[in-house]
């Protein structure tokens, strides 16, 4: 578990440097045509961009995050276990012309009993 771990935090930082360079050098070209421009509307516009960007910056980010999580789900086995103690019973075995008597937990999935 540890390497999976350490295989999506190194992942993860690496897609969100990778965001944070992009939406940065975005943000500065932005920012530069602003202050080069003279028209009051295209000022407007950059900064509704800007806006606009940050949000989306925001929102990847998340996505991210979101996409690189390891969840842990509870094994089917473990629930079918404790929901149907019909899967409990005593086996009967012969080893060797001796007749055995073992109690057992079948498991589904795996299609074999425990004992």
């Amino acid at each position: 578990m540890q390497a999976i771990r350490a295989r999506q935090e190194s992942y993860l930082r690496r897609e969100l440097d990778r965001i944070d360079d992009y939406f940065e050098n975005y943000e500065s070209e932005l920012a530069s045509r602003a202050s080069r421009s003279a028209s009051r509307s295209a000022k407007l516009k950059t900064t509704d961009r800007l806006a606009a960007a940050k949000a989306e910056h925001t929102r990847r980010r998340a996505d991210q995050v979101a996409h690189h999580e390891i969840r842990v789900q509870p094994h089917l086995d473990a629930l079918l276990l404790v929901s149907e103690p019909a899967w409990r019973g005593s086996l009967s075995l012969e080893r060797a012309r001796v007749q055995q008597t073992s109690e057992a937990l079948f498991v589904p999935r795996a299609r074999r009993w425990f004992g």
